[in-house]
């Protein structure tokens, strides 16, 4: 190969002029997406100001968010299949700046909620329970055990970052004489503006929890202590005179989401936010 008859470039000098690193150009160059010639003396690979031309592209596109995959198709298509690729990755994109502003502001409702707890864990206050959309994957103490249900469970999961344990009681779980181990429901919630930016799949497991007037507080317990009453009778007491002194009616199904979660002896503790339904 006479280098004289047009400028090649070494894997080094693509190096500091394409700004790909040395490994990711061998790598390109072993998939075919960048063409070197080899050098039959001393066996090195050079690559003319074409190649280098496409390394630099094909930095550019990566940084602009393509795969590599997609890069290499879209160094192959005509224009308009190049302008209908653009427009996909935009939406993408669109759709992960999304899920980036939901993932921050799910950040900063875990972050009021800790510290509201640290400074002042006995506050109850009258807020607005948030449109939520619940997932429930378990009754009581009997876990999904079908197959299709765990599936459906996993996409479930995989499909919605901004998920958060979530439990639904009775009344009678709380203010009932002795505390009742009624059913409930354990699940998943994600609110529901947060729904689309995640593609979550509505079913007949899925229940839509719509806005409306609650009594909010924090709670903290154990599970697999056995023993509810302590942090339960702290709940009943606190939520009963709140709405006393308010002349709120407590009623309805009672919403929860665990927001912290440790292992200890004592079993796991939790903090949990708490949005019980009143009427004036």
């Amino acid at each position: 190969m006479d280098k004289k008859d047009k400028p090649l470039y070494s894997i080094g000098e693509m190096e500091r002029i394409s700004g790909l690193n040395a490994q990711t150009i061998r790598r390109y160059d072993a998939k075919g997406i960048l063409l070197g010639q080899r050098d039959e003396t001393n066996g090195y690979r050079y690559y003319d100001s074409i190649e280098l031309c496409m390394a630099m592209c094909i930095r550019y596109w990566r940084n602009c968010g393509f795969t590599l995959a997609e890069v290499d198709e879209f160094m192959k298509e005509k224009v308009e299949t190049q302008i209908e690729m653009t427009g996909e990755l935009r939406a993408r994109l669109e759709r992960e700046q999304l899920l980036l502003d939901g993932k921050l502001a799910v950040l900063s409702e875990l972050h009021r909620a800790l510290k509201r707890f640290y400074t002042a864990p006995k506050e109850c206050g009258l807020a607005v329970r948030p449109a939520m959309v619940g997932i429930f994957y378990r009754d009581h103490n009997e876990l999904v055990r079908e197959e299709e249900d765990m599936g459906q469970m996993a996409e479930w999961v995989g499909a919605t970052p901004l998920v958060q344990p979530m439990f639904c009681l009775s009344q009678d779980m709380i203010f009932a004489e002795g505390h009742p181990q009624t059913t409930y429901k354990i699940g998943l919630w994600v609110q529901e503006k947060y729904a689309k930016i995640c593609r979550l799949p509505l079913d007949d497991s899925c229940v839509h929890i719509p806005e409306g007037q609650c009594i909010y507080t924090i709670f903290e317990g154990y599970d697999a202590v056995g023993d509810y009453a302590c942090y339960l009778d702290e709940i009943r007491d606190r939520v009963t005179e709140y709405a006393q002194e308010r002349n709120l009616r407590v009623g309805g199904p009672i919403y929860g989401s665990s927001f912290y979660s440790s292992r200890t002896e004592r079993g796991l503790h939790h903090l949990a936010h708490l949005w019980i339904p009143v009427q004036e």
